[in-house]
């Protein structure tokens, strides 16, 4: 699928979008905002469109009326004639949440994610959110305790509603919620750790995604029976250990900058809820990683099932080491 954006009229499409993203940041009041992001939104539309499955014209359906809430939403905002007031900043606010797909209302992200190709989601969890996020950066001013429950329900809900996934899309979008509350977190004490942060993550996710494309990847039982060589198994193993945030890769560093940041400006309660989030969502990568290594015809890397038990002590004594070097961290600060 990333090699299909290359196209004439694809990579028309992705230049448009780029304009609305850069109108939208460049715009000096929230109707030039709402102009970019309207760009985007039905620019993207034909993106999703580009495979000829029926599940994908029924995803397009699906983010088109999800978006077009929020869009509703922001236009009733500056009808408003006190546009500096608090309530018409919480539907600015409202909007950009359901647009970036941050929890409670983030319903029809991994509904979308899960129905679209590889190259579409890459595009659903990195440039889609660019614009809401700048945008909730500049309102978290004056709602630091909405943005504590978002960056707090995002994390935990991140991190529950993958345990049971074992589609890669759908479980990466539960993945996207979770971070999406780091983000939200860091930007309470600083908008530059949290844009470093979502650099990170996408700097991760963008070989995730371009692996399971040229993979062809749908769930992690069928990664088994695909016959490729063992050097992208590790390669898969070592990116699920990085997106996880495990140390010593790259992943736990972002965490680390965000974590510390927090507890000095004494968010403890918000950096509780996003561990947590995080250890769980290290969990149900690590759970991909059983699938991989564990199921199919012949076991691979030579290990066999009766060796479960003690893979999944090493499992958990992972999560524990992780675990603990927080604590140390936080510790020594």
């Amino acid at each position: 699928m990333f090699i299909i954006f290359w196209k004439p009229y694809s990579l028309f499409i992705i230049i448009i979008l780029l304009f609305g993203i850069i109108l939208s940041l460049s715009a000096e009041n929230w109707l030039g905002v709402w102009i970019g992001i309207e760009i985007n939104l039905y620019r993207f539309i034909p993106l999703i469109l580009l495979g000829e499955k029926n599940q994908e014209k029924e995803a397009a359906i699906k983010y088109f009326i999800s978006q077009s809430i929020p869009s509703a939403l922001l236009i009733v905002s500056f009808l408003g004639r006190r546009l500096n007031s608090l309530f018409l900043s919480l539907i600015i606010l409202l909007a950009l949440v359901i647009k970036m797909g941050i929890a409670p209302l983030h319903y029809w992200l991994p509904s979308v994610m899960g129905a679209v190709s590889w190259g579409t989601c890459w595009i659903l969890s990195t440039i889609q959110k660019i614009v809401p996020m700048i945008a909730i950066f500049y309102l978290s001013f004056f709602s630091s305790t909405i943005i504590i429950y978002l960056a707090s329900l995002s994390s935990v809900i991140g991190g529950i509603g993958g345990l049971n996934q074992t589609i890669l899309r759908v479980l990466l979008s539960y993945s996207s919620i979770g971070h999406i509350g780091w983000i939200l977190g860091a930007s309470l004490c600083c908008n530059e750790v949290a844009i470093f942060y979502f650099l990170s993550y996408i700097f991760i996710i963008s070989a995730i995604f371009l692996a399971f494309d040229v993979m062809k990847v749908i769930s992690g039982s069928f990664m088994t029976k695909l016959g490729v060589r063992r050097s992208m198994f590790i390669v898969i193993i070592v990116l699920f250990l990085r997106l996880g945030g495990l140390p010593p890769f790259f992943g736990f560093f972002p965490k680390i900058f965000v974590l510390r940041r927090l507890i000095n400006d004494y968010y403890f309660l918000l950096s509780f809820f996003l561990i947590i989030g995080s250890v769980m969502n290290l969990y149900y990568y690590l759970k991909i990683l059983f699938i991989i290594v564990l199921i199919g015809p012949s076991p691979i890397f030579g290990l066999s099932k009766s060796n479960y038990i003690v893979i999944s002590i090493i499992i958990r004594a992972l999560l524990v080491i992780r675990i603990g070097f927080i604590v140390i961290f936080i510790g020594v600060m």
